[in-house]
């Protein structure tokens, strides 16, 4: 194993006695940039670094709307089109009446 493999499998086990080492979070990501002197926190910063793993590590998991779940998953339809506002059960009412207002449409009609 090279050295560079060995420090990546350390960095991504850290805190995690369950992980294989396979694979890294953000947080060791981050952890192992900062003692490695690649964050220096003035010319590439913790938010740098988030940002570049963000790209690199999968944002596309944030985006896949056949993972989603609960009142999300709702809102898609199985091809992963969004379904506008079809895909919403409470609709709001911006008729600025009260809901159980009785003189709704009355305000300009005269006596």
């Amino acid at each position: 194993m090279s050295g560079l493999e060995e420090s990546f499998r350390k960095f991504a086990v850290y805190g995690d006695t369950a992980a294989s080492g396979n694979n890294m979070t953000g947080k060791n990501f981050s952890k192992m940039c900062k003692e490695c002197g690649v964050m220096d926190g003035k010319a590439v910063t913790s938010t740098d670094i988030d940002i570049k793993f963000a790209k690199v590590a999968g944002v596309e998991r944030l985006t896949n709307t056949s993972t989603y779940t609960g009142s999300h998953k709702k809102r898609f339809d199985e091809s992963g089109k969004g379904k506008g506002l079809a895909g919403r059960e409470d609709m709001t009412d911006n008729s600025g009446y009260v809901g159980a207002y009785k003189g709704a449409g009355t305000y300009d009609k005269t006596h």
